[in-house]
């Protein structure tokens, strides 16, 4: 999961994107996914 905390100065909150590393995914039907554990690094 990649997390990041965002705010404006009121309000403050983190944000969440879930991704499953190392195993095939199918894309709405269209095609196959596979994440590799290093796609989020900067």
């Amino acid at each position: 999961m990649d997390l990041r905390a965002v705010g404006d100065g009121n309000e403050n909150f983190i944000e969440a994107y879930p991704a499953v590393y190392d195993q095939m995914t199918n894309i709405g039907g269209c095609f196959n996914e596979i994440m590799e554990r290093e796609a989020f690094d900067g």
